[in-house]
């Protein structure tokens, strides 16, 4: 059996998770702990937040360093930790963040995003072995850059099997926990947190277009999880301006504010919608919302930024525009939704779990077997 050490530098919750990295790593550890050849150990800060995810894997012997104060004595305890834990490992497993602790231990690391400072001084400072990226995109970006490129793999996310279009009685039961559904509206989902690179501008302009043709279309705009403690003030600041936005366009009847949408209650939320917006003008070195949405049976709109056009092609439910709000407006009254159908099988083909969870295993493995534990 290979153990892994995985480093994480968010808390490790139960269900309660801010975004698609979280929820991501999460099942990837669930699924390689079931494989009976590789288990993975989870180093976290713990947290009062949530429940942490409830397995002996996972160690919460840190605090989040991103968020908090720490005196010195307390910190060489945490490095004290993690170095017993390290001891006893096969490789070493890093996410978007550097390691804390020398390691001559074999490395991996799994690069998610390329637009924030963080991510990338880990990509450069970290001593990896083999680099993790999810897209063609992602890997042109950092090819050349690097001298070794043998080590980057490409290994993008996986569609999680519960991501199936639902009943819509059954949808409107689970939704209706979240915000007052009406049979008679029409809704249009931007599930993402509160930034303003992912285009909640430019949605409100769209409901705004669009409710001058046809008045029973609502856009769908989650608050911001409290999973992650150091963004609530910036994410709940952006909020507060939107809401002003929306009363000075008189929106108010138009735009609907929700909690959080739980991981388990998304596939339900994806079937009510009508169409998805993902309008992010980031690098978007995958977009998990694009796969999940087409997978319920919902339509994406994306500006096909980073490897969004990649990850599933025009066509197969993800339609791609330019910032035309008048375009995209017009697309979404006339309901020509084609490729729904083809864009489904193709996600489910293209990014089956069981294929991707076995590209990491075999990974860890061969890493463990090439340089000795």
């Amino acid at each position: 059996m290979v153990k892994v050490l995985l480093y994480c530098y968010y808390p490790f919750f139960e269900s309660h998770l801010g975004g698609g990295v979280q929820v991501w790593l999460r099942r990837m550890v669930e699924e390689i702990n079931k494989s009976n050849k590789v288990t993975v150990d989870v180093i976290c800060p713990d947290s009062n937040l949530h429940p942490l995810y409830n397995s002996d894997c996972v160690h919460a012997v840190i605090e989040d360093m991103e968020v908090n104060g720490i005196k010195p004595f307390v910190y060489k305890q945490y490095l004290d930790n993690i170095r017993e834990l390290e001891r006893k490992t096969d490789v070493v497993w890093i996410v978007d963040r550097e390691f804390p602790i020398k390691t001559k231990k074999p490395f991996v690391m799994s690069l998610n995003t390329i637009c924030y400072e963080r991510e990338l001084k880990a990509f450069f400072n970290n001593p990896w072995d083999t680099l993790f990226v999810l897209s063609d995109y992602e890997k042109c970006q950092i090819q050349g850059i690097y001298d070794d490129n043998k080590k980057i793999r490409k290994v993008p996310i996986f569609i999680d099997p519960i991501f199936k279009k639902k009943e819509l009685k059954e949808a409107e039961d689970i939704v209706s926990l979240y915000f007052d559904y009406y049979k008679e509206n029409k809704y249009i989902l931007f599930p993402h947190r509160p930034e303003r690179e992912k285009g909640v501008l430019e949605a409100l302009e769209i409901i705004q277009e669009v409710i001058n043709t046809d008045s029973s279309y609502r856009l769908l705009i989650p608050r911001q999880p409290d999973s992650r403690v150091a963004d609530l003030k910036k994410e709940s600041d952006f909020l507060y301006e939107i809401e002003n936005l929306i009363k000075e366009r008189n929106l108010e009847e138009f735009v609907i504010f929700h909690d959080w949408i739980e991981y388990y209650n998304l596939p339900y939320y994806y079937s009510i919608g009508e169409v998805t917006l993902f309008l992010s003008t980031l690098p978007e070195t995958f977009g998990m919302t694009l796969i999940n949405s087409v997978a319920c049976g919902t339509p994406v709109i994306s500006h096909g930024s980073g490897a969004l056009s990649e990850v599933v092609p025009r066509g197969n439910g993800h339609i791609i525009f330019e910032h035309d709000i008048k375009q995209i407006s017009n697309y979404i009254l006339g309901k020509d939704y084609g490729g729904i159908d083809s864009g489904t099988d193709f996600v489910y083909r293209k990014y089956d779990m069981k294929d991707i969870i076995q590209e990491y295993i075999t990974e860890f493995i061969n890493l463990s077997n090439r340089k000795g534990k």
